[in-house]
């Protein structure tokens, strides 16, 4: 009875860490990418348009590759609110709508774990899309409210 239950919790440890190390530390897929670009700049994005897929966002991930992003697409503009739960690098938010650029939140910091509850991001106007870029990117690439944003969905 004894060695059962160890064998028991051996399996449902190699379990676990399978789950942890496939699912939630795993960096994004380079499949499933799509492009969309802002200027002359490229982004290879990962697509969230349902429900299951915008709450889980990239939280949980160790990191984002410097060129890639998340794309969060809504049905309908609104004052969609973000938070970093569950983040562990910082990143940039560019607020889209019809298109084109209408705001940012930049150089987002990783939640304190022990902050309740953690701070959440709203657009400064409507927007039906969102696209969450490393941090400093968009400093670096200097865009601007406005921009257009070519995506090919």
């Amino acid at each position: 009875m004894k060695n059962l239950v160890i064998f028991a919790l051996v399996i449902l440890f190699v379990l676990i860490a399978f789950i942890y190390k496939f699912f939630v530390a795993a960096p994004p897929s380079t499949s499933g990418l799509t492009t969309l670009k802002i200027g002359e700049q490229e982004f290879q994005v990962e697509v969230a348009k349902d429900d299951v897929s915008r709450s889980r966002g990239l939280s949980g991930r160790e990191y984002m590759a410097r060129e890639q992003g998340m794309l969060f697409i809504f049905d309908t503009a609104g004052n969609h609110g973000f938070w970093m739960k569950g983040m562990k690098f910082s990143l940039d938010i560019v607020w889209i709508r019809e298109g084109r650029i209408v705001g940012f939140s930049e150089n987002l910091p990783p939640v304190d774990e022990g902050l309740r509850p953690p701070p959440i991001y709203y657009p400064p106007e409507v927007a039906d899309m969102v696209l969450e870029i490393n941090a400093g990117l968009v400093q670096k690439y200097e865009f601007k409210v406005g921009d257009p944003i070519m995506y090919n969905n």
